[in-house]
Formats: structure tokens, sequence, C-alpha cells
């Protein structure tokens, strides 16, 4: 499925794209977002890392970005289904929330040669009985500290 996405829907514009994204779910509560954003991106964007919103771009501009990326870091979601357009030796470090792991966007980086794959599991609360909608859009707080660690790890 990989290949044909490429080839149906190649990238078009990648040169003036940045190469580090940081996949943002905004702010609105029980949508996947991180809780600690800012703390976050005070890591990211010193680093070279520029914010994206896939849902404010065409599919057009988020396959041209995802190809342009060399690094991704994002909360899991559905933007990542865009992680078919990078090209060979992308890095992702996927973020989750403890109550909802889904292994689905690392078996896409798994048919692209020479990717590095980290996640890591938030802190949070229980957001309620397990199959509940609240369980799969629970937000996440990043522990800074593992979120350094494991950062490193991808851009080495």
């Amino acid at each position: 499925v990989t290949d044909w996405l490429r080839a149906t829907f190649p990238a078009e514009s990648t040169a003036d794209k940045p190469t580090r994204l940081y996949i943002t779910r905004g702010d609105v509560a029980n949508t996947r977002r991180v809780n600690n954003e800012t703390e976050v991106l005070d890591i990211l964007r010193p680093l070279g890392f520029e914010v994206f919103d896939p849902g404010a771009h065409s599919v057009r501009e988020q396959i041209d970005h995802f190809a342009a990326a060399r690094t991704i870091v994002a909360p899991h979601g559905a933007a990542l289904t865009n992680l078919n357009f990078c090209t060979p030796g992308v890095g992702l470090l996927e973020l989750f929330a403890p109550q909802y792991l889904n292994p689905g966007y690392w078996t896409i980086l798994d048919n692209i040669k020479d990717t590095k794959y980290r996640y890591l599991i938030g802190e949070g609360h229980d957001p309620g009985p397990m199959g509940s909608n609240n369980q799969v859009m629970a937000d996440i707080t990043v522990d800074l500290r593992k979120f350094q660690s494991l950062l490193e790890e991808i851009l080495d």
C-alpha cells in the first residue's frame, strides 16, 4: 500500500519544507492533545523543529511536508497516515496516552527503509471504562526527561 500511495500521489514541492516537524493536535480537550505542549516545544524549537497542523493544510501540503521531513515528533493520530510519504531514513517519536496504544504507524514505517521509531507512553489519569471513547481520545502528558532521551535517540 505504501508503494502504491507514493506512486499515485508523489510529493511535488519539498525543497522549501522543514525537515523537522512537530505535529500538533491543537488544544481542545480529549483529542489526544499534548497537555504540556508548550514545554515540549521549548525543547524542540531550538533544535529546528517546526509546528505543523495537518488539519489546517490540504492533502497535497501534508504529503509534501511529510515527504520533506527527516524527523517527526507527534502524538498518535490519523495525520500519521502521511508517514506513507516519508523518505527512507526518517525518524518518528510517537506519543501515546497510557490508556491507548496502537502500533499502526510503526507498521507503516516498517515499510520504509532505514527508519528509526521510538515511542513514549505519557502520564495521565484513568479516562473511563475500557473501550470508551474517552480512552481512545485521552490527552497526553509527556515526561520531559524521558522525552529528551528518546528524542536524542531519534536524532542520533
